[in-house]
Formats: structure tokens, sequence, C-alpha cells
């Protein structure tokens, strides 16, 4: 796999974008920046705007993550409801917002600097925060996604249009998978982006400190880092795990302060341990998403379909020195989602796979376009489908467009890695 000499630090990335070495970079092209204005725009206005949503910002997933850093301000434990319930009633409840909470937290122990300074704002605040937050991530994505593709198609020697350079941007920042996590509370969004922004540096710059940064920072949804921790470990192991302790420490300070070192990782384990139980764990709820709950609909046997995520990261570790980089980066973040856990508040992390076609498909028209189609549909709300009164498996529409578009991409990965000299 091709990579760029450069060693990832801000002063440096700068240089190299306004200087000649970044030439006809998709950022300078006036219809794509205008592409990835208007996606920004859409949005802003479809999440934080609240155009076509019902409620408000706060009384969504937002309160687990916030009640959650009242909880380890005060010396709660978020991971027993009944005491991140009680959090939750002293932060949101005085505001007249709705406080009950019937599930434990989830998320691993290092959101906790997260949580915790969220909970230090008022509750309407700090949802806009995290959403405003979430909307930067949103950016970074998309240009992550652009970088990608430009640097693996300059040493391809490929040189895809600009109308692809365009829909690109508009569809990975465009996508209503992010305007429903950002409305949502959800840190999805924010975890794909780091995910992708440090794998990017990883594998394109060889950077050994604000790449693993960047994936590590991602642990806050592990699912969702999985596939980069996979790749940097092969890449960059020693300078990772590292990272890795460092950004677990800070960002678990607040836990560790509260209730001591050990305690806090095990208590999430318990927590995890009881997730299947939930009804919004079980394959065949609506906003279940991946393989798994494809299966379900159909009946079919649906339990081995983490397997199959598990051993299609495998092969990716070894394919990977053959393959361009954003061929790499795209797989990594989607595999886990669709194959291992995932919920349709992380389907941004599958929308990274339409990031291949600009260089997989620049001189096959056809199959940009059904490639496209296929985004196209996983764009179609959920809801519009469902209140159309069709069977239950027409509304597993998005599970099928994303697996026809992993196909699309992994048949284009397989013929990099043919013509690819070996590593």
């Amino acid at each position: 796999m091709p990579e760029a000499r450069h060693h990832g630090t801000v002063t440096q990335a700068m240089n190299i974008f306004y200087s000649n070495q970044l030439e006809n970079h998709p950022l300078k092209r006036p219809l794509v920046l205008l592409a990835l204005m208007l996606a920004i725009a859409f949005v802003f206005t479809t999440s934080m705007g609240g155009v076509g949503r019902d409620g408000n910002l706060v009384e969504q997933d937002f309160r687990y993550l916030a009640a959650a850093g009242h909880a380890w301000a005060r010396g709660l434990n978020p991971y027993v409801v009944a005491e991140l319930d009680k959090a939750s009633q002293d932060y949101f409840a005085p505001q007249g917002y709705e406080a009950e909470l019937k599930y434990p937290l989830f998320y691993p122990p290092n959101i906790a600097a997260l949580g915790v300074g969220l909970a230090m704002l008022p509750p309407r605040t700090s949802a806009l925060t995290l959403a405003f937050v979430n909307i930067l991530a949103c950016l970074m994505l998309a240009v992550s996604a652009l970088h990608l593709v430009y640097l693996s198609a300059r040493e391809a020697a490929i040189s895809p249009p600009t109308w692809m350079y365009a829909a690109l941007a508009a569809l990975i920042a465009g996508n209503p998978a992010n305007s429903h996590s950002i409305w949502m509370g959800q840190t999805s969004l924010l975890a794909t982006a780091f995910a992708a922004a440090g794998l990017m540096l990883v594998l394109c710059h060889r950077s050994r400190v604000l790449g693993p940064l960047g994936i590590c920072l991602a642990c806050i949804k592990p699912q969702i880092a999985l596939g980069a921790l996979v790749i940097g470990l092969r890449k960059t192991p020693y300078t990772l795990i590292l990272a890795g302790m460092v950004v677990y420490l800070a960002m678990s300070l607040p836990t560790m302060t509260a209730h001591g070192i050990l305690q806090p990782p095990l208590d999430w384990l318990n927590a995890i341990g009881g997730y299947r139980d939930h009804t919004y764990a079980e394959s065949t709820f609506r906003h279940f998403f991946g393989l798994q709950s494809l299966l379900a609909a159909l009946g079919l046997p649906h339990r081995w379909s983490p397997v199959i995520g598990i051993a299609l990261l495998a092969l990716l570790t070894v394919a990977a020195p053959r393959l361009m980089p954003v061929e790499v980066t795209a797989l990594a973040i989607a595999i886990p989602t669709l194959f291992i856990q995932g919920h349709d508040y992380s389907l941004m992390a599958v929308f990274m796979l339409y990031a291949c076609v600009p260089v997989q498909a620049a001189n096959r028209p056809t199959l940009a376009l059904a490639a496209t189609c296929l985004v196209l549909v996983m764009c179609i709300p959920l809801r519009l489908v469902l209140s159309l009164g069709l069977p239950e498996i027409v509304g597993r529409y998005r599970e099928i467009a994303a697996l026809g578009l992993f196909g699309l991409t992994a048949i284009g990965a397989f013929r990099t890695w043919a013509r690819s000299p070996s590593a």
C-alpha cells in the first residue's frame, strides 16, 4: 500500500495542503466545497434545527451520557440503574425535562471525561454543545474521506472527475444517518470521524502521534473503532498501545477518581453482560442494523454474523498492504457495523464504503451509478417506508443496499489486490 512521506503534525499538514504537493486537491475545487457546505447545512437544519423532528434534543439518548457525567461528578455509579436514574432526576428534572432512565450506561469508562464535561452545563446548553461537536465531526469525516480518495487516486495514477468528489462530499457529510445520530445525542458520528481520520493519518502519513490518538479517541464506541484498531495495531503496534493507555487513563480519570482503577471496567462489562436482555439489543428490533437483523427478519440463523465480521477483519489485515488506503479505511470502519453490531444511528460508518467509488469506478460509469443508487436507497427515511404498511422484510431495505455496496467495494478491493505487487 503506497504511503506518503509526511508525519502527521498539524503544521506539516497545513504546509502540505497549501503547497503544490496537493495540487488540484478536491478541497480546492469550488463544486466540492459547495457540495460540502450544502451537506453540512442540511445536517444542521435536520438535527440542531429540529426540522422534521418530534420532541427536542435534550430528551433523547443524550440523557444517558449527561446523567452519567453528573453521576461520576457526585461519586455515583452510572453502571447501576438506580444510581444513574438518581443522577438523571437531579440533573434533568429541575429543568422540566423527562428524567426517568430505565437502563444502565453502556458506554465504556473512557467516555467519562466527555460526560462530566457535558454535565457541567445546563441540559439544553449541554445537548446543543454535543450536537455542535458532532457537526464538526461530520465535517472531519468528510474531509478525511476526500483526502483519502485524493491520495489513493494520486498514487494509483487515477483522476476521478470533480462530480465524483462532490457526490462523495455530499453523501458522506449530508447523509441522514448523520442527522439522526446528532439528533439522538449519540457519539457514533464522533467515533467514526476519529477512526477515519486516525487511520488515514497512520496509513497515508505514517503518523506516530495524531493517528494513534485519533484511533484511540474513537474507542468511546469500541464496536466502531474495532476495525481501525486492528489495522492500526498492524501498522504501528507500540505507539498505538501507548496512545491507548494515555487516552484511556486521561478520559477515565473522573470515574477512576470516584471508583478506583479496576472497578469501572468491571462494572461496564457487567452492564454489557445484560445488554442482550433489552428489546433494543434484539436482532429483530427495527433500529438494529446489519447482517444479523436482515437474517433475523428472514427467519434464518443469524448469531454467527459477528464471526463473519471477525473473519473479514482478519482477511483485511492480511490484504491491507496491497490495497489502497481508502479501501482499507472504508472496509475497516464499515465491517464492524455491518457484520458485528450496529444500530441505524451508526449507519454513517457504512456510508464510508462510498469513498471507494471515485478510485474503483473512475472509468466505470455503470459501477459508479450502481453504487450511488445503493447509497441513495440507504438515505430513504425508515419511518417513511414503515408508514406504507409493507411487509417487515421491506423495512430491511437499508441492510440489503448496504450489503450490495459492501459487495461492490469488496470486489473492487480484490481487483486492487490482484494487480498489486506483493508487499
